[in-house]
């Protein structure tokens, strides 16, 4: 998952219980953090001081455990928040997230859409009954080689997780 699907989830789970949606310098202070830096190199990118950017996220952290029930800090926020972001997506589906996955990108070895028939479909909106039963058909077989192979540890990480 990446940022801006944890934090648009993250807002609407906010919304729910409070009301209100997450500001834009509690969103900017997620997404740092969700990229490990720390409270100064914050407060320098959003032109605060450092002890206002710590206030500000204690009060956050307090708001986002208040809301998802969990105990969350500066080290732990971004693993409890994919959990949990996976979790919903998980149980509000009924399904495995590998389906999941599945209704947006099938990369399966199923039979390639005729050009006519792609043409004829009309364009219609992404959680449609239509987009829902036929998914897209993706030919990797003209992808390009991949030679190098650079640290992904998270992305791996999440990947072993989706599959286990």
């Amino acid at each position: 998952m990446d940022i801006q699907e944890v934090l648009q989830w993250t807002d609407e789970q906010v919304f729910v219980k409070t009301g209100k949606h997450i500001d834009s310098l509690q969103s900017s202070i997620l997404k740092e953090v969700w990229e490990g830096e720390k409270y100064h190199k914050i407060a320098k990118k959003c032109n605060r001081s450092e002890d206002h950017i710590k206030q500000f996220s204690r009060k956050l952290w307090k708001m986002l455990s208040d809301v998802l029930g969990e105990d969350i800090k500066q080290s732990n926020v971004r693993s409890i928040l994919e959990t949990q972001a996976l979790s919903n997506i998980y149980n509000n589906n009924g399904s495995q997230i590998v389906g999941y996955i599945n209704s947006h990108i099938n990369i399966c070895g199923e039979k390639r859409q005729d050009a006519e028939e792609a043409k004829q479909r009309s364009p219609s909106p992404p959680d449609s009954p239509q987009n829902n039963a036929r998914s897209p058909i993706i030919d990797l077989t003209d992808a390009p080689e991949l030679p190098y192979f650079y640290d992904r540890t998270s992305e791996l990480s999440t990947l072993k997780k989706w599959i286990l």
